[in-house]
């Protein structure tokens, strides 16, 4: 059988050449799904996380949608600067071709960015577990999503917080990257939205403070439902347990419905979730 292609990039910080061995063993496991990766000419520099202009990144991104033989984009980066390439996508292009595009961490300004301008899907994920700590539940599970056997990687259970079910398309992701786009014309619409937040690093203060702006911005007023998935510095330095009633209070909303996972945020053993699907959570 004919393998699918799919596209491999950065468009977030470049990677360093130190990586690349690193780099080939998440390919290899893309081989043994039954995909053939297409690596663009802007993943490693010398000089990462920089060497690699916005423009030429944006361009790269660009011509993966263009390419019908592309089934798929895989993003492998991290970081602080896929909103540097914001400007440079063609939406219009990107809109006509629709494809996943897998990604994660500072992704979550790009994968927003394309929902609210094309009503795009992007899968809220690191490819690189597939060969970390969890590696080998990952692949299976990945494998499994692939090929259609079993939708195990995107299989969340959530405790209630408060309320008892929310329904709408889901926005967010990381949260600091998140509010990069904030006042920018690539910022989603919040109404009728579910929004998932989570965060590697940060105190429990600059997490509060974050999930404070979004409540300014009125973000509580008009989601459907709020999402935590972890929040892996700061609950690891107040507990899990504690932080959560610290954003319960910050949200300011008695009948917002939330709900918790630590299922999904930037552990080597997280799940899936797709940026601009609608969800229906029971809980």
């Amino acid at each position: 059988m004919k393998s699918c292609k799919v596209g491999i990039t950065a468009c977030s910080d470049a990677r360093p050449f130190s990586e690349e061995q690193g780099t080939e063993r998440v390919l290899e496991v893309l081989r043994e799904a039954g995909l053939d990766p297409v690596r663009s000419d802007c993943i490693f520099s010398g000089e990462a996380p920089f060497g690699i202009s916005p423009r030429r990144r944006g361009e790269a991104l660009n011509r993966f949608y263009e390419d019908h033989s592309i089934r798929a984009i895989f993003d492998l980066s991290g970081g602080n600067l896929s909103n540097e390439i914001l400007g440079e996508l063609d939406y219009e292009v990107i809109a006509s071709n629709p494809k996943p595009f897998w990604g994660y961490s500072d992704l979550t300004a790009l994968m927003n960015a394309v929902y609210a301008r094309t009503g795009g899907r992007s899968f809220l994920y690191n490819v690189r577990n597939l060969t970390g700590a969890d590696g080998d539940r990952q692949t299976a599970a990945f494998k499994a999503a692939v090929s259609g056997a079993d939708r195990r990687l995107f299989q969340v259970e959530w405790e209630a917080i408060q309320g008892h079910e929310m329904e709408g398309i889901l926005i967010g992701g990381n949260l600091r990257c998140f509010l990069k786009l904030a006042g920018t014309p690539y910022f989603p619409s919040f109404r009728d939205k579910i929004l998932f937040l989570e965060t590697l690093g940060g105190s429990a203060a600059a997490v509060v403070s974050m999930v404070n702006q979004l409540r300014q911005m009125g973000a509580f007023e008009e989601i459907s439902g709020l999402l935590l998935g972890t929040f892996t510095e700061a609950e690891a330095a107040l507990g899990v347990t504690a932080l959560r009633e610290l954003i319960r209070k910050a949200v300011g909303s008695s009948s917002l419905p939330m709900a918790k996972t630590q299922m999904v945020g930037h552990g080597e053993d997280s799940r899936c979730l797709v940026i601009g699907e609608r969800y229906g959570c029971q809980f």
